[in-house]
């Protein structure tokens, strides 16, 4: 039994797929395929090159399993660069990053005692 408690030996596929197909390029973002399966609702894009289908993404292949989860999913954004864990300042590489807190964290001996305390 499948959709809804039919006979699956009397179905055809128009009968339990969704329509129109929902598709994506195969050059798009991730975070663009989040966004259009949660817009639309739906679990799965068909992905196409050029005019060809090529393959069919599916969210638990992006996310994991969500409704074992019971969570819903937002919009997801990477955020660009690193964050300091201190002060919460975004830096384009690990290494501006790390030079900032080597001036501003540890230079200024604001990593002495209690952090919470800043």
């Amino acid at each position: 039994m499948v959709a809804g408690g039919k006979d699956s030996s009397r179905l055809k596929l128009k009968d339990v797929m969704n329509s129109p197909l929902i598709f994506i390029d195969a050059n798009a973002r991730v975070k663009d395929a989040i966004a259009l399966m949660v817009k639309k609702e739906i679990r799965r894009l068909v992905v196409k090159e050029d005019k060809s289908i090529i393959g069919v993404i599916s969210q638990r292949a992006v996310v994991g399993d969500v409704h074992k989860a019971h969570i819903s999913i937002a919009e997801i954004d990477m955020p660009k660069g690193v964050l300091c864990p201190y002060c919460g300042s975004r830096f384009e590489s690990k290494e501006e990053l790390s030079k900032h807190i080597d001036r501003m964290h540890i230079g200024a001996g604001l990593l002495e005692g209690d952090v919470r305390q800043l």
